[in-house]
């Protein structure tokens, strides 16, 4: 198999296999990631959907990392990243997206708010052109579940992950250490600092410049609103 022009031999011929088989026969695969770390595959949205409260009960139950943040100072002088959420009065989400590894090159922003038109709908998408190597994601005083796709609309292969308020997750590599600032507002984060240390499962890339949608769905508490 192939991946970033580099070539990488499967030894065991089951885990060649299911590889092949994921590639070729689930084209609407759907990864989710818990907050211990395991991984988990459904066939597609559907089939992901029909779980999706065993794994809200899981992720409540999981051992989940402690809320920290990348300290600023950690980044260069030219580089301040949203760390935390710029308007936490007005938005209920915040989703920062980079052209570069490390928060760095041409970034644009997404946000959910009370103002939106369809803010009383569950959930919420955005579709936009791709070349993307780096995210935040901000949720804010409400809960979520997020959804990353490979083709507009909400189409093709995806990630999913639950994020509570009060948690931090990186999905790329490790958090550089920090200290949650002290605010009036609850908010949870999801960090991406180099979307090509994320394969997608089924293929032999990573999710660089591979992100083309993403869906938000609110959830609150016991069991969530989906």
């Amino acid at each position: 198999m192939m991946a970033d022009d580099s070539t990488y031999l499967l030894l065991n011929s089951e885990v060649d296999q299911l590889v092949g088989d994921l590639e070729d026969t689930k084209p609407n695969l759907m990864t989710f990631y818990h907050a211990n770390g395991n991984i988990e595959y459904f066939d597609n949205e559907e089939d992901f959907s029909n779980n999706k409260e065993r794994l809200y009960t899981e992720h409540c139950k999981e051992e989940k990392i402690s809320f920290v943040l990348p300290r600023e100072g950690w980044f260069p002088d030219d580089n301040k990243p949203y760390l935390a959420p710029y308007d936490p009065i007005n938005n209920e989400v915040e989703i920062y997206l980079y052209e570069d590894e490390y928060y760095r090159g041409d970034m644009f922003g997404l946000r959910r708010t009370p103002h939106d038109k369809d803010y009383f709908e569950v959930s919420k998408f955005w579709n936009f052109g791709g070349g993307i190597t780096s995210m935040i994601v901000h949720t804010i005083n409400k809960a979520g579940l997020f959804y990353f796709y490979e083709r507009m609309e909400c189409q093709g292969k995806c990630f999913s992950v639950f994020i509570n308020l009060d948690q931090s997750i990186n999905l790329c590599s490790a958090s550089p250490t920090g200290i949650n600032p002290g605010t009036d507002f609850r908010f949870g984060s999801i960090f991406m600092l180099d979307l090509k240390k994320l394969y997608v499962q089924g293929t032999a890339g990573n999710w660089s410049d591979r992100i083309c949608c993403i869906k938000v769905e609110r959830f609150i508490g016991g069991g969530g609103i989906f």
